[in-house]
């Protein structure tokens, strides 16, 4: 699943690219990872002095997170993990390693760096811009909202009258009749 890492140590960056990508400018953002076995859309963070810490994060019913605190993560393995960087019509995803034993952080290593125009990137944006206002707009318009609620009552009757026809198939076929 996807997870988030924010890195405080400092990353070994080849000098050819130290200057598309400053550290002040990875120091604050995500980076994207599938390398660690938990739920999706957990936050992580590497620490200044290595170790691998997990943000406890508490869900309220308005969907708002509130940060509790902090939790050590004892982990053993390679983590790899990245991000898209954008420098004018240029797309740069850089990639890096961290090596874990038991929660104490023994390697970070640079991997690559891939270059890309950033065309279809930002025709695929654009595309899915249109599709999220065009729904928007659709949802919103007044012949949807009048069609919605004059096939509601039908769709409930209908959902009814299914599951009513299902648990009488189960009766059915339970008592062998």
């Amino acid at each position: 699943m996807i997870d988030y890492i924010s890195v405080e140590k400092s990353l070994p960056i080849p000098e050819e690219y130290r200057e598309i990508f400053s550290c002040s400018d990875l120091a604050d953002k995500s980076f994207v990872t599938t390398s660690l076995p938990s739920a999706s859309f957990r936050n992580f963070c590497i620490s200044e002095s290595g170790p691998l810490y997990l943000e406890d994060i508490e869900f309220e019913e308005s969907g708002e997170g509130k940060l509790k605190g902090i939790k050590r993560v004892d982990y053993t393995a390679e983590i790899d993990f990245g991000l898209t960087h954008v420098v004018g019509d240029t797309d740069y995803e850089i990639f890096f390693k961290a090596l874990y034993f038991k929660g104490e952080l023994k390697e970070l290593s640079f991997l690559k760096v891939i270059k890309t125009n950033n065309e279809e990137r930002v025709r695929k944006q654009k595309r899915a811009e249109k599709i999220s206002k065009d729904r928007i707009e659709r949802v919103n318009s007044w012949t949807y909202i009048i069609f919605y609620y004059l096939f509601l009552p039908l769709r409930i009757a209908l959902s009814f009258s299914i599951n009513a026809l299902i648990l009488l198939e189960r009766l059915l076929t339970f008592r062998g009749i």
